[in-house]
């Protein structure tokens, strides 16, 4: 008697089911059994493929992924998941060509522009990354990630305006955001707005107290401010986090001999 093919859905639901349950090795154990029924269900293979990464079983991700695909090449978070687990392998030219078959099937997936503009970083393209980032802003404002990355291009191109304007959307979106507080205090350094920098520092290590730039960056601008002994604190703490840091090392230094303790 031949199976129902019906049957493979009824197992691959309680794969989802498990999978949503954290109960990665049941969920695997169904989805398999959905492709022992029915070898070219696109959707098991991609799930199995999810199921491996959670397990870190990266080859077998890889290998259930390209047979999604050749199912259904118009897989589009197939590609889009390859391309995550390339970059992860190093593999940027490869992780490109998925972003950019995920967006030639989907052109408004916000993420996939975003994936692929911090590849074209990688790459040096950095123009390019731009409009991926803009691009991704364009179909969702809310993207803290893709104003944080705008920040840091802004800022290296000296456009220090627009660098901020970047990070404060950044932190507004995601206040708990470490590196875009610290992101920001540094650019309001650069303008010499200490106090403004003082806040977003303090706030980069209210969210992450061993942030160990942010201490010491924190306390350089207590000695910019003449307040050693609270700039010493700062760089004491980041050796304290990071003994080998040198510019704590040689800013530490500085401090004790504006103090005379040298």
């Amino acid at each position: 008697m031949s199976i129902n093919p019906k049957h493979a859905d009824t197992h691959y639901n309680l794969g989802i089911a498990y999978h949503r349950q954290g109960r990665e090795g049941a969920a695997i154990a169904e989805y398999e059994e959905t492709l022992r029924i029915n070898r070219n269900h696109a959707d098991a293979h991609h799930n199995l493929a999810i199921s491996y990464l959670s397990q870190g079983r990266v080859d077998a991700a890889i290998a259930e992924f390209r047979e999604t695909l050749r199912i259904n090449r118009n897989h589009a978070d197939a590609h889009y998941l390859l391309g995550i687990v390339y970059i992860d392998q190093g593999k940027v030219d490869a992780a490109i060509a998925e972003y950019e078959e995920t967006l030639r099937i989907n052109p408004i997936h916000a993420h996939a522009h975003y994936k692929l503009g911090l590849a074209r970083i990688d790459q040096g393209r950095v123009d390019v990354a731009i409009a991926e980032f803009q691009e991704t802003l364009r179909l969702n404002p809310k993207h803290g990630d893709a104003h944080h990355n705008l920040g840091l291009i802004y800022i290296r191109q000296g456009k220090v305006d627009a660098a901020i304007a970047e990070f404060q959307e950044a932190t507004k979106i995601n206040p708990n955001d470490a590196e875009a507080h610290y992101n920001l205090g540094l650019t309001y350094y650069r303008q010499g707005r200490l106090d403004a920098a003082i806040a977003e520092y303090q706030e980069a290590l209210r969210i992450n107290p061993k942030h160990v730039d942010g201490h010491t960056n924190l306390g350089i601008v207590y000695y910019d401010q003449g307040r050693l002994d609270a700039a010493i604190v700062e760089y004491q703490e980041a050796l304290r986090i990071k003994p080998n840091h040198p510019n704590a090392h040689s800013n530490l230094e500085l401090a004790y001999k504006a103090k005379g303790k040298s």
